[in-house]
């Protein structure tokens, strides 16, 4: 994890703790040494931000663990910053209870791309081929211009939970089934 997009502010001197103090602390694995202190991405790191943006600051237990649940996974690519998320913001999992074995089995399909349309529409389609191949099938095959599939209608369906999150210039579609 990169400590140096995170800002700190100890809360017995009320100072802003420099770069080089986060990562000369955050180096030996601990985060102690400043008495209380608070926490929150700078928003450099626009996923570490994502994660904790409900929160007014993260604390070190907080960081901690994400350091470590990332080293336990192995992976910090945009994916596994999204189930995260998704542990967190659907399955209400907290920071700190968080495992790798948890964030990597979560039933997430992840679509993400430049275009909110595009992607709803790959994302319906996939659904429907993956998880009604019947349906699917008759529908492919069909030279009926009247049997119709609606993706929007699809993804508004109670069996769904769709969160759709802008990052930057990119858009992510997470699904799971209710």
């Amino acid at each position: 994890m990169s400590w140096e997009l995170l800002k700190g502010l100890t809360l017995e001197t009320s100072r802003l703790l420099s770069e080089m103090s986060l990562l000369r602390r955050s180096s030996t694995g601990t985060m102690t040494g400043w008495g209380e202190a608070e926490f929150w991405p700078d928003g450099g790191q626009a996923y570490v931000w994502l994660l904790f943006k409900s929160q007014s600051n993260v604390t070190a237990n907080q960081l901690i663990s994400l350091d470590r649940l990332l080293c336990e996974i192995g992976d910090d690519s945009d994916e596994t910053y999204l189930k995260i998320f998704h542990c967190m913001h659907h399955l209400g999992y907290s920071m700190e209870c968080l495992n790798s074995e948890t964030v990597q089995d979560c039933d997430c399909l992840i679509y993400t791309g430049m275009n909110s349309v595009e992607i709803r529409s790959q994302a319906a389609y996939d659904i429907f081929e993956t998880y009604y191949p019947e349906e699917h099938e008759v529908w492919d095959k069909s030279l009926c211009d009247g049997l119709m599939f609606d993706p929007e209608r699809l993804l508004d369906s109670p069996a769904l939970s769709v969160a759709e999150i802008r990052i930057d210039n990119q858009v992510a579609l997470l699904i799971s089934w209710n």
